[in-house]
């Protein structure tokens, strides 16, 4: 038996609770489970002065640091891991609450209710809340435990799902694209009694975006504050049991270690670093958003674009960091494996290490990943700052393209009446078909001599927003693109055409000249049809007909717009 057991039983007394701070502060050299629980028990439910919820937290970690554990010892593990969540929460930490009694869920099956009521009501405190209102059901569903029936247990539920509305309520204000699951959520406040309750018809009110609730933010986020935790909470210790496993691990030991303060501190910038990281996706997250509403207005896109871009290049900077955080950790785990192989078998300095090791290990593989979910989200939005400047740059070409038009119809130029226009509108695109078909054709018999040249010339070389519609199976060939995203394909594979066919750089600027000649088609109802224009147009399609090697076609298209240019306007 410990002696601070002892000490605990026999009810340690002021003096007793001064020697234990001092055998534990600064450099401690023990490394028993059973010290450090019995030692945080006597300060918790002895200590009549001032609480320090960073030592007691410390102490506790150390507890599970030195070998306490679910098998060891069941009822110790789950009273350590209620009261350091209880004091994290007094901390205002509530990721670290969710961390702990995540931790306890994944290795018991049959967790005590208590474990899933507190991590739900952790939850409301945390970026978890926009998950639960999207998808409530876990939430529901660990708030629902409730083995012995129990009025208390009862009283304690509805007081968690009031919180939760509350919490709602303030994201949702906050937030007003938030998507809520109303149907799932309307049960649950049945199912508690608290569908004539004042929180729930705020919380619909909300949800219906009324303009009354943001009178009242301030308010509801006094309410879902951090609560204060007395230290009798701290001492119940009452344990019951039930239900439900999720995969979600990680470290139990974010805390100051009170014998090694070099490795708590990497412990430390390992959750901030996390916390930096989720934060950075949702920000990306939030522009790429900004990106895809911008409208289609060149001052629209313009602001759209350097906004993304600002934040591409802060967080390009801020990944740097991280690499270098990564490549610390790295250190950190040679250090702990070099002086792995210099302790004794056995001894307690060994497990020690072995322990430091493996959450060293396990911490590096979490950055990593991480890490590399973040270089995905910067990736996307380089792909979408990129199509925003060619978008930007298609824009204004078409605005000069139109404004050139209008200018030029308003000055008397030669322009085509409206039967006139139809007719000729007909015509040219009846004449896109064709060169999207050829081109589709043209395409496929040259890229298919590449390897793999599906993904690197066809799918690797579209915007984002085709590469999402290829993705979701809209395109399985080259004959179902049409013809802009084919001219894109072109262009961008222009090398690698050349290589099989007798192309100069008048023809790439013919395929060039070909995007304006596609986007005056699309336009050709906004504006008056000018004559000069469209007969300029088709002399490109038809040069572009050559380039592709459609003679005939080519043939065509030009004797078509040399009859174009004999019109007499109407």
């Amino acid at each position: 038996m410990s002696g601070y057991e002892k000490l605990y039983k026999a009810g340690a007394k002021e003096v007793d609770i001064r020697k234990i701070k001092e055998n534990f502060e600064g450099k401690s050299v023990i490394t028993s489970w059973e010290d450090y629980y019995w030692a945080s028990k006597c300060i918790v439910d002895y200590d009549m002065e001032d609480f320090e919820p960073k030592f007691m937290s410390a102490m506790l970690n150390n507890s599970l640091k030195y070998g306490l554990t679910y098998k060891t010892n069941k009822e110790y593990y789950l009273d350590t891991i209620k009261m350091l969540a209880s004091i994290y929460a007094l901390m205002g930490k509530y990721q670290l609450v969710l961390n702990c009694l995540n931790a306890v869920i994944e290795l018991d099956s049959d967790a005590p209710d208590w474990v899933f009521h507190d991590l739900v009501s952790a939850q409301n405190r945390t970026r978890s809340i926009k998950k639960n209102l999207k998808r409530p059901g876990m939430f529901l569903s660990d708030l629902a435990h409730n083995d012995g029936n129990k009025p208390s247990t009862k009283k304690k539920q509805e007081n968690i799902f009031k919180e939760f509305l509350a919490a709602g309520i303030v994201y949702i204000t906050k937030n007003p694209d938030a998507i809520v699951d109303i149907e799932s959520i309307t049960d649950a406040a049945m199912e508690y009694g608290l569908i004539d309750s004042k929180e729930w018809k705020t919380f619909v009110a909300a949800c219906n975006v009324s303009e009354n609730i943001k009178t009242r933010t301030e308010e509801i986020e006094r309410a879902v504050e951090k609560p204060v935790i007395s230290k009798d909470a701290i001492k119940d210790q009452t344990i019951e049991t039930k239900v439900k496993r999720r995969p979600l691990v990680i470290s139990l030991f974010p805390e100051d270690d009170i014998a090694d303060s070099k490795f708590s501190d990497m412990e430390n910038r390992y959750n901030e670093l996390v916390e930096r990281l989720s934060s950075i996706q949702d920000e990306l997250d939030n522009k790429n958003k900004e990106l895809e509403a911008a409208g289609l207005t060149l001052e629209q896109l313009t602001e759209a674009n350097c906004s993304l871009e600002a934040s591409v290049k802060k967080n390009l900077t801020d990944m740097a960091d991280y690499e270098r955080e990564l490549n610390e950790k790295k250190a950190d785990i040679e250090t702990l494996a070099k002086r792995l192989e210099s302790a004794k078998k056995g001894s307690n300095e060994r497990k020690e290490l072995e322990v430091q090791l493996e959450n060293a290990q396990m911490q590096k593989a979490e950055m990593v990943k991480q890490i590399e979910a973040v270089k995905q989200a910067l990736s996307e939005s380089e792909h979408k700052l990129k199509d925003a400047a060619e978008q930007i740059q298609r824009t204004a070409a078409e605005n000069r393209s139109l404004k050139e038009e209008l200018q030029k119809a308003q000055s008397g130029e030669q322009v085509f009446s409206s039967n006139q226009s139809a007719v000729i509108i007909g015509k040219w695109k009846t004449i896109e078909v064709i060169t999207t078909q050829k081109l589709a054709k043209w395409l496929s018999r040259n890229l298919s001599r590449f390897k793999e040249w599906w993904d690197k010339c066809v799918i690797g070389v579209l915007n984002y927003a085709q590469v999402i519609r290829a993705q979701e199976g809209h395109y399985a060939t080259l004959q179902e693109f049409d013809l802009a995203a084919l001219l894109r394909i072109c262009d961008k594979n222009w090398s690698r055409l050349c290589k099989y066919n007798f192309l100069t750089e008048s023809d790439r600027q013919t395929v060039k000249d070909m995007f304006l000649v596609r986007n005056n088609l699309a336009h050709s109802n906004v504006a008056p049809l000018n004559k000069e224009a469209v007969v300029r147009d088709l002399r490109t399609m038809s040069e572009f007909m050559s380039v592709i090697n459609s003679n005939t076609e080519s043939k065509e298209i030009d004797k078509y717009a040399k009859e174009v240019a004999n019109m007499k306007l109407a």
